[in-house]
């Protein structure tokens, strides 16, 4: 029995975010943005003339963002 191996890219990209809430001014809300472009720069995601994940979403796709809130405390 032959198995395919899908390739897999382990590149990883951390940006500390403003807030763990959602952004409550305007300058965490430019803050959270600017995160994500730069997380999406650093995996190659990115497309100058389609956005920071026009390199992997086509139009018409759909798609789910899940974050991973890590906090150094219990709420």
């Amino acid at each position: 029995m032959s198995r395919s191996i899908m390739n897999f890219d382990s590149a990883v990209s951390i940006r500390e975010a403003p807030s763990a809430d959602y952004p409550s001014t305007p300058g965490e809300a430019e803050a959270l943005l600017s995160a994500i472009d730069g997380i999406c720069a650093d995996l190659g995601w990115s497309e100058s003339n389609r956005g920071s994940f026009g390199a992997v979403i086509q139009p018409g796709d759909k798609v789910l963002l899940k974050p991973n809130f890590v906090l150094d405390e219990n709420q």
